[in-house]
């Protein structure tokens, strides 16, 4: 027998069947939109979802407004955001990976400065 994961289906499309998985490292009130990229993982309680993130650290990066501009891209950013950007360093954004051709902008799940 196959090592797995066990979870419920929640509803199934065609051949692909939808499961329900817990959220775990996320800020509170993040919330996931199709095409975010995850990690599922099988910790102490079950399985769960933790977010898939890149690092995008740029001196000239701002956040104005519901938006983050850094590295020549623009990304989304929700009240749900950590923000810890006090200090004088670069500001280093984690955002949340994106399947290719998703068609919302990524998110920034928390903002601190480079030391």
């Amino acid at each position: 027998m196959a090592d797995g994961l066990v979870t419920t289906v929640t509803q199934q499309e065609g051949d692909r069947a939808l499961v329900s998985v817990p959220m775990a490292g996320f800020p509170a009130g993040f919330k996931l939109r199709p095409g975010d990229r995850v990690t599922l993982v099988n910790g102490e309680n079950g399985p769960s979802v933790r977010p898939l993130v890149k690092v995008v650290a740029d001196a000239g990066a701002e956040i104005q407004g519901g938006q983050a501009r850094a590295g020549g891209h623009t990304f989304a950013v929700s009240d749900a955001v950590v923000q810890h950007p006090q200090g004088s360093g670069d500001l280093v954004l984690f955002v949340v990976e994106r399947d290719p051709g998703a068609e919302a902008s990524q998110q920034v799940m928390a903002v601190r400065r480079r030391r």
